[in-house]
Protein backbone atom coordinates (compact mmCIF):
# COMPACT_ATOMS: atom_id res chain seq x y z
CA UNK A 1 0.00 0.00 0.00
CA UNK A 2 1.11 3.05 -1.16
CA UNK A 3 0.75 6.55 1.37
CA UNK A 4 0.96 9.34 -0.24
CA UNK A 5 2.50 12.48 1.87
CA UNK A 6 -0.09 15.14 2.10
CA UNK A 7 1.98 17.90 3.81
CA UNK A 8 4.33 20.12 2.21
CA UNK A 9 8.13 19.62 2.19
CA UNK A 10 9.33 23.57 2.32
CA UNK A 11 12.46 23.52 0.55
CA UNK A 12 14.68 24.86 3.19
CA UNK A 13 17.51 26.29 1.62
CA UNK A 14 18.05 29.90 -0.47
CA UNK A 15 14.87 31.09 -2.01
CA UNK A 16 13.58 33.76 -4.61
CA UNK A 17 11.96 36.76 -3.25
CA UNK A 18 8.73 35.08 -4.14
CA UNK A 19 9.03 32.12 -2.11
CA UNK A 20 10.46 30.06 -4.44
CA UNK A 21 13.45 27.26 -3.62
CA UNK A 22 16.56 27.77 -5.85
CA UNK A 23 19.72 25.82 -6.03
CA UNK A 24 22.79 26.16 -7.81
CA UNK A 25 24.24 23.20 -9.96
CA UNK A 26 27.58 22.96 -10.80
CA UNK A 27 27.47 23.40 -14.92
CA UNK A 28 24.04 24.56 -15.16
CA UNK A 29 25.04 27.92 -15.66
CA UNK A 30 22.42 29.49 -13.38
CA UNK A 31 20.23 29.00 -10.52
CA UNK A 32 17.54 26.09 -10.84
CA UNK A 33 14.04 26.46 -9.30
CA UNK A 34 13.76 23.95 -6.70
CA UNK A 35 10.54 22.23 -7.52
CA UNK A 36 12.06 21.70 -11.07
CA UNK A 37 14.61 19.77 -9.51
CA UNK A 38 12.12 17.73 -7.28
CA UNK A 39 10.12 17.01 -10.68
CA UNK A 40 12.68 16.40 -12.24
CA UNK A 41 14.23 13.80 -10.06
CA UNK A 42 11.22 11.78 -9.17
CA UNK A 43 9.36 11.93 -12.45
CA UNK A 44 12.46 12.67 -15.17
CA UNK A 45 13.27 15.62 -17.77
CA UNK A 46 10.35 18.02 -18.16
CA UNK A 47 9.50 18.77 -21.52
CA UNK A 48 10.08 22.06 -23.15
CA UNK A 49 7.69 24.77 -23.04
CA UNK A 50 6.14 22.71 -19.52
CA UNK A 51 5.94 24.62 -15.55
CA UNK A 52 5.61 22.81 -12.82
CA UNK A 53 3.07 24.21 -11.55
CA UNK A 54 1.83 23.71 -7.33
CA UNK A 55 -1.37 22.61 -6.34
CA UNK A 56 -0.76 23.51 -2.69
CA UNK A 57 -0.24 26.59 -4.34
CA UNK A 58 2.98 27.26 -1.74
CA UNK A 59 6.22 28.43 -3.97
CA UNK A 60 8.71 26.73 -1.17
CA UNK A 61 6.62 23.21 -1.66
CA UNK A 62 8.84 20.54 -2.92
CA UNK A 63 6.82 17.86 -2.46
CA UNK A 64 6.32 16.25 -6.30
CA UNK A 65 2.81 14.72 -4.84
CA UNK A 66 2.19 18.29 -4.93
CA UNK A 67 3.51 19.72 -8.49
CA UNK A 68 1.78 19.21 -11.88
CA UNK A 69 3.04 19.89 -15.03
CA UNK A 70 1.55 22.64 -17.11
CA UNK A 71 1.75 25.11 -20.25
CA UNK A 72 2.30 28.74 -19.52
CA UNK A 73 -1.70 29.31 -20.15
CA UNK A 74 -2.56 26.22 -17.71
CA UNK A 75 -0.09 28.08 -15.29
CA UNK A 76 -1.78 31.24 -15.44
CA UNK A 77 -5.79 29.92 -15.58
CA UNK A 78 -4.60 27.71 -12.68
CA UNK A 79 -3.62 30.75 -11.05
CA UNK A 80 -6.24 33.05 -11.73
CA UNK A 81 -9.42 30.18 -10.82
CA UNK A 82 -7.33 30.35 -7.30
CA UNK A 83 -8.04 33.51 -7.10
CA UNK A 84 -3.95 34.36 -6.50
CA UNK A 85 -3.73 37.40 -9.21
CA UNK A 86 -5.85 40.67 -8.94
CA UNK A 87 -5.95 41.46 -12.87
CA UNK A 88 -6.02 45.06 -13.57
CA UNK A 89 -3.51 46.38 -11.33
CA UNK A 90 -0.18 47.52 -13.71
CA UNK A 91 1.55 49.69 -11.11
CA UNK A 92 4.70 47.66 -9.91
CA UNK A 93 6.53 47.88 -6.35
CA UNK A 94 10.11 48.72 -6.48
CA UNK A 95 11.00 45.32 -5.04
CA UNK A 96 8.79 43.74 -7.94
CA UNK A 97 10.57 45.79 -10.42
CA UNK A 98 14.06 44.17 -8.93
CA UNK A 99 12.78 41.19 -9.09
CA UNK A 100 11.52 40.65 -12.34
CA UNK A 101 14.61 42.26 -13.84
CA UNK A 102 16.65 38.93 -11.89
CA UNK A 103 14.76 36.36 -12.61
CA UNK A 104 14.19 37.68 -16.16
CA UNK A 105 18.42 38.03 -16.93
CA UNK A 106 18.24 33.96 -16.26
CA UNK A 107 15.24 33.36 -18.34
CA UNK A 108 13.93 31.58 -15.28
CA UNK A 109 10.62 32.98 -16.09
CA UNK A 110 8.54 34.39 -18.73
CA UNK A 111 6.92 37.91 -18.84
CA UNK A 112 3.84 36.47 -19.02
CA UNK A 113 4.49 34.58 -15.67
CA UNK A 114 5.77 37.50 -14.34
CA UNK A 115 2.39 39.33 -15.13
CA UNK A 116 0.06 36.93 -13.26
CA UNK A 117 2.22 36.74 -10.65
CA UNK A 118 2.36 40.49 -9.58
CA UNK A 119 -1.44 40.85 -11.15
CA UNK A 120 -0.05 43.33 -13.82
CA UNK A 121 -0.21 43.49 -16.91
CA UNK A 122 2.58 41.90 -19.70
CA UNK A 123 3.31 44.77 -21.10
CA UNK A 124 3.64 46.52 -17.73
CA UNK A 125 6.53 44.04 -16.75
CA UNK A 126 8.19 43.83 -20.07
CA UNK A 127 8.58 48.11 -20.26
CA UNK A 128 9.58 47.55 -16.59
CA UNK A 129 12.24 45.26 -17.19
CA UNK A 130 13.55 47.14 -20.41
CA UNK A 131 14.02 50.34 -18.08
CA UNK A 132 10.99 52.02 -20.06
CA UNK A 133 9.63 52.35 -16.73
CA UNK A 134 11.34 52.58 -13.58
CA UNK A 135 14.73 54.05 -14.60
CA UNK A 136 15.11 55.18 -11.16
CA UNK A 137 15.30 51.57 -9.53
Amino acid sequence: MCIIDTHCWEWQRSRLPNGYGQLSVVGAGRPLRAPRVAWEFEHGPIAKGLFVCHRCDNPPCVNPSHLFLGSARENTRDMLTKGRVWKGNTKLTPEQVLDARARYQFRAVTTVMLAAEYGSSKEAVRRAIKGERYRGI
